[in-house]
């Protein structure tokens, strides 16, 4: 057990969906943080509600919650607070989810199979205007660049638009027919496939999926219906 402790005042909200892990995050900070007010909140309209008005030292978010996607409660969160000093504590180790946290230029990365005493580090570490990423977390990063030559992407900023674009022609829609499903103009759907080919350094559809699926992006295979 931890038994060294922060020794000024600080302001945290937590946000988890799970109850238990809610708890228990909230219980360990208590025992090993001073002078600690925790606030707990199990979703994230709750969360816009308490950031309102109010600004926490530490936020720390599960990117897991049943009503909003943590990405965009952390813009939230951000808009309300743009200073705003944030630890994401999640399950997720794919790369993709490695690359998104870098883009978001969160303060600190924590991952749920790593010690909770990490917890602590990333608090401690954030509060004294640095970064913190949990061993795992730079592990994978690592590993990743060390084995993928595609690890440029890791720095490549993909948009909202541009992986819906990626689905669909895993799907096998058409120029046409994806103009018609995202509301974009034939047009601007040709230029987004372009960039997307310069971007991945591919020549084709087939090569754009190959690459974005093996280099973790959230794009899957299916059959038309």
């Amino acid at each position: 057990m931890l038994t060294q402790k922060l020794h000024s005042s600080i302001d945290i909200l937590v946000v988890d969906d799970h109850e238990s892990v809610l708890q228990g995050v909230k219980f360990f900070l208590k025992q090993n943080i001073e002078n600690v007010y925790i606030k707990g909140v199990l979703d994230g309209k709750t969360t816009l509600q308490q950031i309102k008005g109010h600004k926490y030292d530490v936020y720390i978010i599960d990117l897991n919650l049943k009503d909003i996607e943590g990405y965009n409660l952390i813009l939230a969160i951000r808009e309300e607070h743009p200073d705003a000093k944030i630890i994401v504590y999640t399950m997720h180790e794919e790369i993709w989810y490695v690359k998104m946290l870098l883009e978001l230029k969160i303060n600190g990365v924590v991952l749920k199979s790593s010690p909770i005493y990490n917890l602590k580090y990333a608090i401690k570490k954030i509060s004294e205007g640095e970064s913190y990423y949990c061993p795992r977390f730079k592990q994978i990063k690592y590993e990743h660049n060390l084995l993928c030559s595609d690890s440029f992407l890791l720095a490549t900023e993909i948009s909202g638009i541009e992986i819906e674009i990626m689905q669909l022609i895993a799907e096998s829609y058409t120029s046409a027919q994806i103009s018609e499903i995202t509301g974009y103009t034939k047009n601007t759907i040709m230029s987004y496939k372009k960039d997307l080919f310069r971007k991945f350094g591919v020549k084709s559809a087939p090569e754009l999926i190959a690459k974005a699926m093996i280099n973790g992006f959230p794009i899957r295979k299916k059959t038309k219906k």
